[in-house]
């Protein structure tokens, strides 16, 4: 894809982030119509927003795949051992946890067709 697309925390979409979905799951033979209403945010077609989103599912666990350390390590390591951290290390697995979570969630958009 390329593109980079903000999350909320919820691991939902921006509204520029969708849009630019929409944009890179049109098939290039779609007559420009269809690309001025994704520019718009309007949704194409079920085809295209269930093509989108399953982009988005793609990315989302290809990028929770390459970081070292999984959602549950974290969540361990923030449980037994936040007492004794600095507070800038607490903060930053704080932060690296919101993370995942947003990736998470944006993984579970992914829609089956049938």
């Amino acid at each position: 894809m390329g593109a980079t697309i903000t999350l909320h925390c919820n691991g939902v979409p921006t509204w520029e982030g969708l849009r630019d979905l929409r944009l890179a799951a049109l098939p290039r033979s779609k007559h420009p119509r269809s690309a001025d209403l994704a520019r718009y945010g309007t949704s194409i077609s079920r085809e295209n927003d269930i093509a989108a989103l399953n982009m988005l599912n793609k990315a989302a666990l290809e990028a929770l795949e390459a970081l070292p350390t999984s959602l549950r390590d974290d969540l361990e390591l923030l449980e037994k051992r936040s007492a004794s951290m600095a507070v800038c290390e607490r903060l930053a697995l704080q932060w690296r946890v919101m993370y995942k979570r947003a990736l998470y969630w944006a993984s579970m958009l992914y829609i089956n067709d049938g």
